[in-house]
């Protein structure tokens, strides 16, 4: 729960800069989106509609309350924690290998529907590596953070091969400038490594 709130509380601080971000090539809302989000995530922990004690009910609240959001990114993580869910289904902990193999799953799931691999800049490129770094470091810590970032830093060098807007945009244009959603991921990684190795946010 604690957690949880953490995440929301940093996601609704950077909402602006990641709106800056965003409006680079996209429609900028990439940060109003996730402040969105983090109040009806907060919401719903207020009212006992996030299931966190279970992975598997955690999940799909997750992903309607991603549905509830506009845009592309959100949309697509929505149906990824469905699939995350339906994996999860029969799991009453956090076992942290069941967890962290449902999320690397489920990532073929990002790759069909949204009909991207990694290097091709999107959120994936955060997303996919965190999760192998999890399940190689046994731990949702400083290794998954790095991953993350690193992933996404690499995002602003992705110039050639993108996807969605960006792949509309001049590769001069791109150059140097995140992809939103891989900074989101990041962000989401870094504020849970840090919570759960007790720093300062």
């Amino acid at each position: 729960h604690v957690i949880l709130g953490q995440v929301c509380s940093v996601l609704q601080s950077v909402s602006e800069d990641l709106n800056k971000i965003d409006d680079e090539f996209g429609n900028g809302d990439c940060g109003s989106n996730m402040a969105t989000l983090a109040r009806n995530v907060y919401d719903s922990l207020e009212t006992g509609v996030m299931h966190i004690a279970n992975p598997g009910k955690f999940f799909w609240a997750c992903s309607e309350l991603l549905r509830r959001c506009e845009g592309a990114f959100t949309s697509l993580l929505a149906i990824y924690m469905a699939n995350v869910s339906e994996i999860l289904i029969d799991q009453d902990t956090w076992d942290h290998y069941s967890v962290a193999g449902a999320l690397d799953q489920s990532l073929d799931v990002i790759k069909n529907v949204g009909k991207v691999e990694e290097g091709m800049r999107s959120f994936l490129d955060a997303l996919a590596p965190a999760i192998r770094a999890a399940i190689e470091s046994h731990e949702w810590g400083y290794a998954a953070a790095v991953a993350a970032q690193k992933g996404a830093r690499a995002t602003g060098d992705m110039l050639e091969k993108v996807v969605g807007r960006a792949g509309y945009t001049h590769p001069t244009r791109l150059q140097g400038i995140m992809d939103p959603g891989a900074v989101v991921v990041a962000i989401v990684v870094t504020t849970i490594s840090r919570a759960l190795a007790g720093q300062d946010l």
